[in-house]
């Protein structure tokens, strides 16, 4: 039996030759969270990410750009803009731009507060993405293929002070890498 959130039953319609299912009663049904993002007018499927906001939350405090060419930074919601990335509207991300194999990068000083952290990468090139920690320690690299549908990982953090994503073309590669990561959350502080 189909119910909506309050438990009332639902119904399946057929409108011009299509059977729609509500959505939110086949979620519960197959034990899927159902959510609704009001900026990018989006239904949201399955567990959805929590904790702190490491875009909005934090600044970058430094970046390196290996040539004249590369940009890093990063948009927040109070910016209003918008990017079409991997076919999702989105209202906040970090931007890595690297051109001629140069290596750019953002670091986030983390103050030592938080244990792991779960972020969606994208690059419309081939790159290679590597977080570090305190003292270069790698706490993750990603090799991306270019125009893939995005991926979520989650990476542990060891407490670390610096946070640092750092991208730099494929080997041999010579292209303009542009990497966003989106939908960063870092636990809530540690205790």
């Amino acid at each position: 039996v189909l119910t909506d959130a309050s438990g009332v039953r639902t119904y399946p319609i057929t409108y011009n030759g299509t059977t729609y299912l509500p959505i939110r009663s086949i979620g519960g049904l197959l034990g899927v969270d159902v959510g609704w993002d009001q900026a990018t007018q989006s239904v949201l499927l399955g567990k959805q990410p929590s904790g702190v906001d490491l875009i909005e939350a934090y600044d970058i405090y430094h970046t390196t750009l290996g040539n004249s060419n590369c940009r890093a930074g990063q948009v927040k919601d109070v910016d209003k803009k918008t990017e079409d990335i991997s076919g999702v509207t989105r209202s906040h991300w970090i931007y890595l731009h690297s051109s001629d194999g140069a290596e750019v990068a953002a670091s986030y000083n983390l103050q030592g507060k938080h244990d792991s952290l779960t972020f969606t990468y994208y690059s419309n090139e081939d790159a290679i993405l590597k977080i570090t920690g305190d003292n270069g320690t790698v706490l993750g690299e990603f090799t991306i293929t270019g125009g893939a549908v995005a991926k979520t990982v989650t990476i542990p953090l060891f407490k670390t002070n610096e946070l640092k994503f750092e991208v730099t073309p494929v080997k041999d590669h010579r292209g303009w890498p542009a990497v966003r990561i989106m939908d960063a959350y870092l636990d809530a502080e540690a205790k």
